[in-house]
């Protein structure tokens, strides 16, 4: 029975499309911090680094994130703080700004 809830929940969560809000980690002090929603697929495991697409428009990478493109091998990782984790209510807001 529990397996068979984990399971549903699983296909639940993989139906919604979830997204944090990272801060990205300047590597230079005099560098400002920028704060995104990005899918979360694009974060490390340990959740401190974060996938960016080598896209030069600001529109391919506002699709990138909203169609959730799975990171590739050619994007930059960079040092990341996320800030919350919630569903396309940060899509949302993003846009907003």
């Amino acid at each position: 029975m529990v397996l068979i809830i984990v399971f549903v929940v699983k296909l639940w969560l993989a139906a919604i499309k979830m997204f944090a809000v990272v801060k990205f980690v300047p590597s230079d002090p005099d560098d400002f911090e920028e704060v995104e929603a990005v899918p979360i697929t694009w974060l490390s495991p340990g959740k401190t680094r974060c996938s960016w697409p080598a896209l030069k428009s600001g529109d391919a990478i506002s699709r990138a994130i909203k169609n959730q493109l799975a990171p590739s091998s050619t994007w930059n990782m960079y040092k990341a703080d996320v800030m919350k984790i919630c569903g396309m209510t940060c899509w949302n807001f993003s846009i907003e700004k």
